[in-house]
């Protein structure tokens, strides 16, 4: 960080003193709840082959062998029971479309045939598409691993027109509820219009596992826009769209959620369990606090989530409010917990990412990924992390606790040329490694704080500052708030190279990538390097088998830096 710019300083400490806080203009949650997921029967898992319930697949904590977005050609799917809210009755026997319950089982407003039947494994609730349901539903039954429970809103579009819709008609606080049940799908719903009232959840998964949320389109969980267009003092912000609680193995895939006044996507452990696998996939989420959120619920000790995948999804334009005084928005934020260090969050995969602001109306996001206290063993690749209103790309902070973090961070691309952006800041985590990745930054590529110098390693990536500023590295920073503290160490790119044992293969120059980065939004491919970039066969072999658009890697001798490997 230039020592030229004494203003962005006092703003960052200002800001980052209320980062431990919750969501804008109120209290940080017990936990911000967590996201769920599944599909259909015999859906296929990424990473792995078909599970059954569209299982996470093969792979376990370490690195996903072959990924993808494109979902595999829905299998078969009979319905059991059908349920049209306009045109059905609960006197009816629920079994054709022509004799369609209103309610769906699980109900409470339900009466005769749905608050009588009894689900089994393999049972699909089918709701008519199109319709307005005028309800909340908690699934009273599980399915198994081979014939998972399923609640369908017109995925085939056999039955209305488009999906069901779950409509919180502004009272109600949620759609589906999950409490203690394993094998459950939820498929293809719009969900919309909750109550404001309260904290609001789309979908909530607390206790059993290995569910599935999946094509799921939440909206309005919280207010589209500020209803008080210049002023903060309306909001509380709360609010979630689909949550996972203590839940191993759900997946949350394929939906898209906005207007959420804390995360997108909510995933959370406590009470001393641990939760291991899951994934987090293919989700577009925008206008929110937080985009996913992955944190531990409480300080039970050995209280713990480990190898879960956070895969492909795209966070941008975090939202429409105008930013508070209570600041702290993430596009990805992980964090254990503040009061022990018998609780952690380890070995999660985050890759294929896109994340991109370009219409948040003000600055004052924290990072686009933020890992806090103890967390270890992550492994982050070939995401790209586009414009924002983030002082960081990527922040790692263990925050009280000196933490063994050993996370690595590879073939990454950050873009934070917003007019204060820094690359990353690591502070009280040691042993990471960052290889292949490129920093194209107003600021600072990174900044390693005293406590995370041990066994951090840099090499092999591309640097560049856009704003010709030659300091582009910070070794023995300070805090975020003043990293050029006494007895730090700032380098221009050729100190880096002759006086540490950084960026021995490393570049400094314009990546070049294929069109104008200010002109990137949605479609990340214009990142991609052109034939004359530095970044072409100058990485490292990591072992990585695809880049971020699933082409092979290396697809010449040797691989690429960043996320994107060019054809020959």
């Amino acid at each position: 960080m230039s020592t030229d710019d004494p203003g962005r300083l006092l703003l960052l400490g200002a800001l980052l003193a209320a980062a431990a806080g919750g969501a804008c203009g109120g209290a940080a949650a017990s936990h911000p709840d967590g996201g769920g997921g599944s599909g259909n029967a015999g859906g296929a898992g990424q990473g792995g082959a078909a599970g059954a319930a569209g299982t996470s697949g093969a792979g376990g904590a370490g690195v996903t062998a072959q990924f993808t977005c494109v979902a595999p050609a829905p299998g078969p799917l009979t319905p059991t029971y059908f349920v049209d809210f306009s045109a059905g009755s609960d006197a009816a026997d629920g079994l054709t479309q022509d004799t369609a319950w209103k309610h769906a089982p699980g109900d409470a407003a339900a009466a005769g045939g749905p608050a009588g039947a009894k689900l089994v494994p393999g049972d699909v609730v089918t709701f008519k598409g199109g319709v307005g349901y005028l309800g909340s539903i908690a699934v009273p039954a599980s399915g198994t691993s081979g014939s998972p429970l399923v609640y369908d809103g017109n995925s085939r579009g056999t039955w209305g027109s488009g999906l069901a819709i779950v409509d919180g008609g502004e009272t109600r606080a949620g759609g589906f509820a999950l409490s203690g049940k394993s094998y459950v799908v939820v498929d293809s719903f719009v969900l919309k219009s909750f109550s404001k009232a309260g904290s609001s959840t789309a979908v909530a998964i607390d206790g059993g596992g290995n569910d599935q949320v999946s094509n799921c389109r939440i909206s309005d969980v919280y207010y589209p826009t500020n209803p008080n267009p210049g002023t903060t003092t309306w909001e509380s912000q709360s609010g979630n769209g689909i949550t996972v609680n203590n839940s191993p193995g759900t997946r949350v895939s394929h939906n898209t959620v906005r207007d959420v006044g804390n995360a997108g996507i909510s995933w959370s452990a406590e009470g001393g369990m641990q939760i291991a696998g899951g994934e987090i996939d293919c989700n577009e989420i925008t206008n929110m606090n937080w985009g996913i959120a992955v944190a531990l619920g409480n300080s039970t000790p050995n209280t713990k989530i480990t190898g879960l995948k956070v895969l492909g999804n795209t966070i941008h334009d975090f939202d429409q409010y105008e930013v508070c005084s209570v600041w702290h928005r993430d596009g990805l934020f992980v964090f254990a917990r503040p009061d022990s260090a018998e609780t952690s969050v380890e070995n999660l995969e985050i890759a294929y990412n896109y994340f991109e602001d370009t219409k948040s109306p003000d600055f004052g996001s924290t990072a686009w990924i933020y890992i806090e206290y103890v967390c270890t063993g992550f492994h982050i690749h070939h995401n790209i992390l586009g414009p924002s209103r983030s002082y960081f790309g990527i922040r790692v902070l263990g925050d009280g606790f000196q933490v063994a973090g050993n996370h690595l961070f590879a073939n990454n691309l950050i873009d934070n040329a917003n007019g204060m952006g820094i690359g990353m800041h690591l502070q009280e985590s040691s042993g990471i490694s960052l290889r292949n990745n490129i920093f194209y930054d107003d600021n600072e590529a990174y900044m390693v704080h005293t406590t995370s110098m041990s066994g951090f390693s840099a090499d092999y990536n591309l640097l560049y500052r856009v704003d010709g500023q030659s300091q582009i590295v910070i070794l023995d920073a300070g805090p975020a708030e003043t990293p050029n503290q006494a007895g730090s160490n700032s380098y221009g790119f050729a100190d880096l190279m002759s006086m540490t044992t950084n960026e021995a293969h490393g570049l400094y120059g314009d990546p070049q990538f294929s069109v104008d980065p200010t002109t990137i939004t949605l479609d990340p491919s214009g990142y991609a390097p052109q034939a004359s970039s530095p970044a072409l066969n100058h990485g490292v072999d990591l072992g990585f088998t695809q880049d971020f658009a699933g082409n092979p890697v290396p697809a010449g001798g040797v691989p690429d830096i960043g996320p994107y490997e060019r054809e020959p």
